[in-house]
């Protein structure tokens, strides 16, 4: 933990020179149910501070049953839109069904020399597309993998989720800063085409249901070792809202787990297994601290060693996110994480979830 610290500390803050691009984007995303959310998206992507004949906006309909279509439709019909285009799953003939399916539609139609992903529940800053070409145009990586952030975290669910996404975008940023990326978000990713191309887009993880990021991030890690980094820049960063329900943020989260270890890097499945031994030591202290005394000092020596850590790594990547986390907040999340962890690890194992009125069985 410490080291990861250290690593994401060590990572420069990405500053852009160039002003005069040259490199065509497709934006594409993946769309489904998103009816309250979906018209602002749009509005951040219109507005970007990029030249309009060298981007395109891709929005991929994803089997919508709320007015998701309409609002697109209506969207480019009132702003005069020529860089959006919208598809909908319904008009082709595939056999398989999610996001995946979605985006490989939306890829096939694009145009541009690199693909950026993102979500439509996210909205993002003016600079955002300019920062990360402009990364693109002095690194050249086959991906870059950008940071992402809840907005207006007040309720304690969403503070919690607020704290847990701090952490991981650090462990995010440290291990790309060691050329061992083990995460990456598909809510602020891009990729050159024609890597994704190479490495058989989503061919052998598409029966997986989540997965578009990180299962990909694999592939490419596996083809071009070295060549995928972390934009480390305030504006780069994608916000999206947190979960507003306990309900929802456990099933997002069953579906990560859903993977499974067979899909994960070395170095991904060793920090899965050290959170989820330390949880796992953390409650089980706890809990046989009611019937032995002295298990409680093993619960406390664990419980503020992690504690001290965590803090550390928070403290310094919520810097960089502008935002201030107080003692308290990670006081208790870090008693609910012991806790959410080992729930969302026997949930994963039953490999089935609800997400978005779609019931997933992954076995």
């Amino acid at each position: 933990m410490l080291k990861v610290t250290a690593d994401w500390c060590k990572m420069k803050v990405f500053i852009p020179l160039n002003q005069e691009f040259s490199t065509p984007v497709s934006i594409i995303i993946a769309a489904r149910n998103e009816e309250v959310n979906i018209t602002k998206c749009l509005n951040c992507l219109v507005s970007q501070q990029y030249p309009i004949h060298l981007y395109e906006i891709i929005i991929v309909d994803d089997e919508s049953t709320d007015n998701t279509f309409l609002l697109v439709q209506n969207f480019i019909a009132e702003s005069h839109s020529t860089n959006i285009k919208l598809l909908t799953v319904a008009d082709f003939s595939v056999t398989k069904r999610g996001k995946k399916n979605a985006l490989t539609i939306g890829i096939q139609y694009s145009a541009a020399k690199i693909i950026l992903t993102t979500d439509a529940d996210c909205f993002m800053n003016a600079k955002w597309l300019s920062t990360i070409i402009s990364f693109y145009e002095r690194h050249h990586s086959k991906m870059i993998i950008g940071p992402v952030s809840f907005s207006n975290a007040r309720l304690p669910l969403e503070i919690f989720q607020d704290i847990e996404l701090i952490n991981l975008v650090g462990f995010t940023g440290a291990f790309c800063y060691r050329h061992k990326p083990i995460m990456s978000n598909g809510a602020n990713l891009a990729y050159e085409r024609n890597a994704f191309l190479e490495v058989g887009g989503f061919e052998g993880i598409d029966t997986i249901a989540s997965g578009d990021d990180v299962l990909l991030m694999n592939k490419f890690l596996s083809r071009y070792p070295g060549k995928i980094d972390f934009i480390k820049s305030p504006n780069s960063i994608v916000q999206t809202r947190a979960q507003n329900t306990l309900g929802q943020f456990i099933q997002q989260r069953v579906r990560w787990a859903s993977k499974g270890a067979g899909t994960m890097t070395s170095s991904s499945l060793m920090v899965s297994v050290l959170v989820s031994t330390i949880s796992l030591a953390i409650l089980s202290n706890l809990f046989l601290s009611i019937f032995y005394g002295k298990f409680m000092l093993v619960f406390l020596v664990l419980f503020i060693l992690k504690f001290v850590v965590d803090r550390i790594l928070i403290g310094a990547v919520s810097v960089f996110f502008n935002k201030q986390i107080q003692f308290k907040h990670i006081v208790v999340s870090q008693l609910f994480y012991a806790l959410y962890v080992v729930i969302v690890i026997f949930l994963g194992f039953r490999k089935q979830y609800q997400w978005k009125g779609r019931t997933i069985n992954e076995r």
